[in-house]
């Protein structure tokens, strides 16, 4: 098992320790393909499912950095369709809604509107969805002791599968890197008393050679069943290189009626 790894990917285990070697592919590969998304844009649908309430929504999505610009067409059962843009610079957002000709700008632990989460590729392609925090993040000892966490990492049908327990709760995560997905992590499942998230993503490969998310997939239920949450992602265009208009991060600039990237229909 562990030979068709390193022949799949080039992974070199040392035999002495296995699971040092594997975390240390898994941290230098997910921060060798971080660095090649600093920047982009994709084109997008997505669909949000919480509680009783169903949105849709098409959405165009540019980053640089820590800025993003957002032009989406959303559409609820109860509101209809709006057309709305949004700017996020580091920890803040603003808004304008151009049917309704609302404006708002709000910080980063203020709900924002439907659909617009947190998905420039460092945010929830490496990071957990709807938090701050990298998937790398799990390996640091300074957060998470070796006497409080027990994590093991093995192989398993060419992925590398990783398992985190706290041991004072028993609540537990799994997290599967796949060396055949440009070393990306491809599923996320916890289990914790009160509900059971999963996170899933299908990788492709641009012709420029990095990774990208071509669908993203989360859902938390309740124990029973009881559905809480679920949000789906897929992406149609990909462009790592785009061209950015200046002033395209600029909130001053929002409420303008110009369009640069139209999103696609909502159907």
């Amino acid at each position: 098992m562990i030979l068709g790894i390193v022949l799949l990917a080039g992974i070199v285990i040392s035999g002495a320790d296995e699971q040092a070697d594997l975390e240390k592919w898994i941290l230098k590969t997910q921060s060798e393909n971080k660095s090649k998304l600093v920047r982009g844009r994709f084109r997008a649908t997505a669909e949000e499912t919480t509680g009783i309430m169903e949105r849709k929504g098409a959405i165009t999505l540019t980053w640089d950095g820590h800025n993003a610009h957002w032009d989406y067409m959303l559409n609820e059962k109860i509101g209809g369709q709006r057309r709305i843009k949004a700017i996020e610079r580091d920890r803040e957002m603003w808004f304008f809604d151009q049917t309704n000709g609302f404006f708002e700008h709000v910080t980063e632990n203020k709900k924002t509107l439907p659909l617009v989460r947190r998905l420039r590729p460092e945010q929830c392609w490496f990071g957990h969805f709807g938090s701050t925090r990298q998937w790398s993040e799990l390996f640091d000892r300074s957060t998470f002791p070796e006497e409080t966490f027990s994590t093991t990492i093995a192989t398993q049908d060419l992925k590398i599968v990783v398992r985190r327990v706290h041991l004072p709760s028993n609540v537990s995560a799994d997290l599967i890197w796949s060396p055949a997905s440009g070393g990306n992590l491809i599923s996320y499942s916890s289990q914790q008393p009160n509900q059971h998230e999963t996170h899933e993503m299908d990788w492709q490969q641009h012709p420029k050679g990095l990774w990208y998310v071509k669908e993203l997939r989360n859902e938390r239920k309740r124990p029973n069943g009881e559905l809480l949450f679920r949000f789906k992602l897929s992406v149609h265009e990909f462009d790592p290189e785009p061209i950015i208009p200046d002033g395209q991060f600029d909130p001053n600039k929002l409420q303008k009626r110009e369009n640069i990237n139209p999103p696609c229909p909502v159907e």
